[in-house]
């Protein structure tokens, strides 16, 4: 069985305490005291699920009895894999009563019961069989060796990736290496025993690309919602009062659509006789209408929260950066 160190948080306190390097003095500094993780995880008792709009909520009773019943929002972007695979599932492949892992945003409604995004579910889990796990890798420390050791987006382990150990896609025939892991990429690992240190160290046998981050735009954009501000590359971009951020009570994020991709050198053109938008740069595009939840781009079509209007501002789902438009950004 796994050693996991666990560390539930809830969105009131989610706040990530000083990491001390363990292993190797060449790590980078990870965290800073105020920063909120990219994701957190949670294993429970699916109780009931219901689709609504193209997305599938389900109401999920936690495995630690010191939380209460989530409820977890499915969207078509989100990633479900066999627990002891890694194979791709679907979201159909989900019972009640069954147990499942779900990693999922830190961002939630104050309902009751509360609703959060899910990035990632892993189902079929068999009693005694130890099952992958699924990171975001927030930073990157490379080895002379050529392998490499990976903080997680949840600032809750280190996971050393060797160069050597097999590497496959979770849904493309692609045969990725090692190089092609950058911050912000989306993997499967497993791995049978993690230190009981803070944070958690471990050694991947097996690493599946879920999503490699192909931003063509080199930005770093950063979002503190505390005080309402927005960070391109380390400078303030300042909003209008009719562009602030808006957290829903749903725990969606919306952002100003026009204010923030034009800062980012795109193109954004409304089109009045469909209220449909065009968000274009090079061959990074996508479009939508307000009031549905459809996002289209060159290959894919998208379902995420619906594009509002906002003060006759268009706002979208601050996730369309980073499952549409291939853009990271960082939330604090």
């Amino acid at each position: 069985m796994k050693k996991i160190f666990t560390a539930f948080l809830t969105f009131a306190m989610a706040l990530c305490f000083p990491i001390s390097l363990l292993a190797d003095d060449a790590l980078p500094e990870l965290i800073s005291q105020q920063e909120m993780p990219a994701y957190l995880s949670v294993v429970g008792e699916v109780l009931e699920i219901n689709d609504n709009d193209g997305v599938t909520f389900l109401n999920l009773k936690p495995d630690n009895e010191d939380m209460g019943i989530v409820v977890l929002k499915v969207f078509d972007s989100t990633s479900v894999a066999d627990a002891h695979t890694g194979l791709p599932q679907n979201v159909q492949d989900i019972a009640e009563g069954s147990k499942i892992k779900g990693y999922y945003s830190p961002i939630m409604t104050r309902s009751l019961p509360p609703q959060t995004n899910a990035f990632c579910l892993l189902i079929n889990f068999e009693n005694g069989k130890t099952p992958y796990d699924y990171i975001q890798v927030k930073e990157i420390n490379q080895k002379e060796s050529g392998d490499i050791t990976v903080l997680t987006g949840d600032n809750a382990s280190l996971i050393t990736i060797m160069k050597e150990n097999p590497y496959r896609s979770f849904k493309t025939k692609d045969i990725p290496s090692i190089d092609d892991i950058t911050t912000g990429t989306e993997l499967l690992v497993y791995y049978e025993i993690m230190a009981l240190s803070y944070p958690g160290q471990a050694t991947s046998q097996d690493t599946i690309f879920i999503q490699t981050p192909k931003n063509s735009n080199n930005s770093t954009i950063v979002f503190s919602l505390e005080n309402n501000r927005v960070f391109l590359n380390d400078n303030e971009f300042l909003l209008q009062d009719t562009e602030r951020i808006v957290l829903k009570e749903s725990g969606d994020v919306l952002i100003p659509i026009r204010a923030i991709m034009e800062a980012l050198g795109f193109t954004v053109t409304w089109h009045d006789a469909d209220h449909s938008v065009d968000v274009k740069q090079g061959d990074v595009e996508t479009s939508f209408k307000i009031g549905l939840n459809e996002y289209k781009n060159q290959k894919t079509k998208s379902i995420l929260p619906k594009a509002e209007l906002i003060n006759d501002k268009t706002f979208v789902p601050i996730q369309l950066l980073s499952e549409v438009l291939d853009i990271d950004f960082t939330i604090k």
